[in-house]
């Protein structure tokens, strides 16, 4: 029933795979393609930014895993590749979203158990983070839905 290999498309991630995920992202490919591009070598930071498309796994397991992307969506958007870019950031945002409905409705239902503050606070990270790279790039739909995130949880979460 279950087999080794192949993380990308995997249809069932144990706890340390998914977590380790997330790790990946940010620690290898994140910080590779990040120190490439610093260096002045695009086409190698590219290459590293496509692999981590091709090779790390098609949906997000945490909150963490938002920000985890950061360096990566970064890279793809300096280096040309929008399309893998802008999949990235409308798979993450949506993620980011739903979950954040998710916490409030929760909030609501169950104020007993209070907010899920260290998720609602990595969401909010995340969010000025892709704001921030979105910004330097030509997708301004995305920085303006982006934006309008920002503003509605800060609001939500952060006035007094």
């Amino acid at each position: 029933k279950y087999a080794w290999g192949n993380i990308h498309q995997a249809t069932y991630l144990d706890t340390d795979s998914f977590r380790f995920a997330g790790m990946y992202a940010e620690e290898i490919f994140g910080k590779a393609a990040r120190t490439l591009l610093a260096k002045g070598e695009t086409e190698k930071a590219r290459q590293v930014a496509v692999k981590a498309f091709n090779e790390l796994p098609q949906r997000l397991y945490s909150m963490s895993d938002v920000t985890s992307y950061g360096d990566v969506i970064d890279t793809l958007y300096k280096t040309g590749e929008i399309k893998f870019a802008n999949q990235l950031v409308d798979r993450n945002m949506k993620f980011l979203t739903e979950h954040m409905d998710y916490y409030q409705q929760l909030a609501i239902d169950k104020p007993e158990n209070g907010l899920e503050v260290q998720n609602i606070r990595m969401a909010l990270d995340s969010v000025d983070l892709y704001e921030r790279i979105l910004s330097n790039t030509k997708e301004k739909d995305r920085y303006a839905y982006i934006a309008e995130l920002s503003n509605k949880y800060k609001k939500m979460y952060l006035s007094e």
